[in-house]
């Protein structure tokens, strides 16, 4: 019967192992396999734990799963083992007046298989092939089969999972919650503010292209959150203000012109998702990719506040993400938002969802203008 656990309750490494090796029962496999797809802290165990087995098994040459093998019968007395006659054994011995060990060409026999009965000539100290069995198949070891698909397909299914890298990446690590499509107040963090944060295009500081790459890497989250309707006015709006971002950055004419084909390919009713697809990675190759990121991360989070998305903040990309974002050098002002967002998304329960908002639209306010 599958054992439950209690909110919080951590499994032990004994059970994680039991999946490992096939020894769960077909219901409490399931259950820890839905466990550890769905708490990042249980993958994090468990991805642990497999790989110090699989380090094991490459150690000493053994799988957990098979090393349960029925020892071959016992070899028979070197004494007892004889070599019969050599014309039992289909060998022509030589003719008289030969070296002893010479046999003349025209006398040797071609080799033909022994009989099944004359399997069992062996030789001193080797067990003959015959008599040779393999492992016997426990029962368990059909379960083991079935948790070591499952196991695959888990491990797979996590190290393909979506990225927050990548704008597109980013929008399918989010549920549809409560709000689906762009969040509201998408551009409040910036209203009013261009051309890299300054009111000139030649101003290329390095504060102003950091400015900058999160301004893009939260625009592109709101493009991509829009794509469904291409046509309609959010789409366009949206797709404008990255154009407009793009023409005011050092190197952002080549991008720019990406979007403006978006734009006419959306309003003839094409399909944008190749476009898009290229613009962001032209993007990503014009400004700086630390904070073009951090973009990325902070408008996907408010976007999932905005969802009541808990689970986007439980999430290994997510949390990954947010550590790289810890890594930045910020002033203390961004630095004191930013302390002030992690504060908002407690390790368990709910997040007050109105104040995270409200701290990472204040965190992409400072770190985008």
């Amino acid at each position: 019967m599958p054992v439950k656990h209690t909110a919080g309750e951590r499994m032990d490494d004994e059970r994680v192992a039991a999946l490992l090796d096939g020894r769960l029962a077909a219901g409490e496999r399931d259950e820890v396999l839905a466990r550890v797809t769905a708490d990042p802290d249980e993958y994090d165990a468990f991805a642990e734990l497999a790989a110090v087995l699989h380090d094991i098994e490459a150690e000493h040459g053994t799988s957990p799963v098979f090393d349960e093998v029925e020892e071959a019968a016992p070899l028979a007395p070197a004494s007892s083992l004889a070599a019969p006659p050599a014309a039992a054994q289909g060998v022509e011995t030589p003719r008289p007046g030969e070296p002893e060990g010479v046999i003349s060409l025209e006398g040797r026999r071609t080799w033909t298989p022994h009989e099944p009965d004359d399997r069992s000539i062996a030789t001193p100290g080797i067990t003959p092939i015959g008599t040779r069995r393999g492992p016997r198949v426990r029962p368990w070891m059909y379960g083991a089969l079935a948790a070591g698909i499952a196991t695959i397909g888990l491990t797979f299914a996590l190290l393909n999972q979506p990225s927050l890298h990548d704008p597109a990446g980013a929008v399918r690590t989010l549920r549809d919650g409560t709000a689906p499509g762009v969040a509201a107040g998408w551009n409040e963090p910036w209203r009013g503010t261009t051309r890299g944060g300054s009111s000139t295009p030649s101003d290329t500081t390095e504060a102003a292209e950091q400015a900058a790459a999160v301004r893009l890497g939260a625009l592109l989250v709101d493009l991509e959150l829009a794509t469904p309707n291409p046509r309609d006015t959010l789409f366009v709006t949206v797709n404008q203000k990255v154009k407009a971002e793009l023409e005011g950055i050092g190197g952002g004419g080549s991008p720019a012109s990406i979007y403006r084909e978006v734009e006419a390919d959306a309003a003839a009713g094409k399909d944008v998702s190749r476009k898009l697809k290229e613009g962001r990675n032209a993007v990503r190759g014009t400004v700086p990719v630390d904070w073009f990121e951090a973009g990325i991360w902070a408008e996907t989070a408010r976007t999932a506040a905005a969802r009541h998305d808990v689970r986007f903040f439980r999430s290994k990309p997510s949390r990954d993400a947010l550590e790289r974002v810890a890594k930045l050098e910020m002033d203390e002002e961004a630095r004191a938002a930013f302390a002030t967002v992690r504060r908002a998304i407690p390790r368990k329960g709910t997040p007050g969802w109105p104040r995270l908002q409200e701290a990472i639209t204040e965190f992409l306010r400072l770190t985008g203008s």
